[in-house]
């Protein structure tokens, strides 16, 4: 497990949540300032040493969407294909997770449920682009496409996300045949006084 890193605190957290809100002001020169200052990559390298921070792991995953839901391909360039390699660390937290979980007394690192959704989110931005082609749509949406069409992502997704996401859309339970409740329950709502 190797010794743990000294807390985040306070201070690191609200210069992160500056930079999450510089980078949603979707201003070029800002963004060009975050590349060089290597915003991004830093966020991501925070995001896997903390893997119990939780509110550091939503930062994280707002500015990520930002950036795949923006319109800087530069910003894009740099989550994809630059220093941060969003895909990758992606693919490799999941892989290092499912080895780690064979072990005895192993849990799931804390931050596997945001890795999820930003790996989600990506497929359907990119699959939203894909289907917006002839519109005005994302300027790095080819970029974003390219970086998402190797054939380790698409195994990721099929044997990695797909199922995954399966079983997280289960139904917890056993199903009401009427919906929620069913009629032969007696209602619970109080009477009239």
């Amino acid at each position: 497990r190797g010794p743990r890193p000294p807390p985040l605190g306070s201070n690191r957290l609200k210069i992160l949540e500056v930079m999450h809100l510089l980078i949603g002001l979707k201003n070029s020169e800002v963004d060009k300032v975050m590349i060089e200052l290597g915003v991004l990559p830093t966020c991501l390298d925070l995001f896997f040493k903390y893997e119990w921070h939780n509110f550091l792991h939503n930062l994280v995953k707002k500015v990520v969407e930002i950036v795949v839901k923006g319109e800087n391909e530069e910003l894009q360039r740099t989550l994809f294909s630059g220093e941060a390699k969003l895909l990758e660390r992606i693919m490799d937290a999941h892989h290092r997770n499912e080895e780690e979980c064979k072990q005895a007394k192993a849990t799931r690192k804390g931050y596997m449920g945001q890795l999820r959704e930003m790996a989600n989110m990506v497929v359907s931005e990119s699959v939203a682009e894909r289907e917006e082609e002839g519109a005005a749509s994302n300027p790095g949406a080819a970029m974003m496409r390219a970086a998402l069409d190797t054939e380790e992502w698409r195994a990721f997704v099929a044997l990695f996300l797909k199922p995954l996401n399966e079983m997280h859309d289960k139904l917890i339970g056993r199903p009401q045949p009427g919906g929620v409740y069913s009629d032969d329950e007696e209602d619970m709502s109080p009477g009239p006084a």
